[in-house]
């Protein structure tokens, strides 16, 4: 059986400044995700919202929570 990855996680509070020394949130829980062996995952940065969307599909329900624990821990 798959479970879904369906996270959403606040980066409001990493981001001290605005501007164009913002760090790349998206390809930093990318790389997480890809480093934790869950490369069937993958994160998506809304700028506007700030608010990384985790998706994918992966086997468990622990590798789902996982998952959102890789990003939030990177970001």
């Amino acid at each position: 059986m798959t479970k879904t990855v369906i996270a959403l996680l606040t980066a409001g509070a990493l981001v001290a400044s605005c501007g164009r020394n913002e760090p790349d949130y998206e390809d930093v829980a990318d790389r997480a995700l890809d480093g934790a062996g869950l490369q069937a995952a993958e994160a998506d940065y809304d700028a506007n919202a700030k608010v990384i969307h985790v998706t994918g599909t992966v086997t468990s329900e622990a590798d789902r929570q996982r998952a959102g624990d890789v990003v939030s821990a990177a970001v």
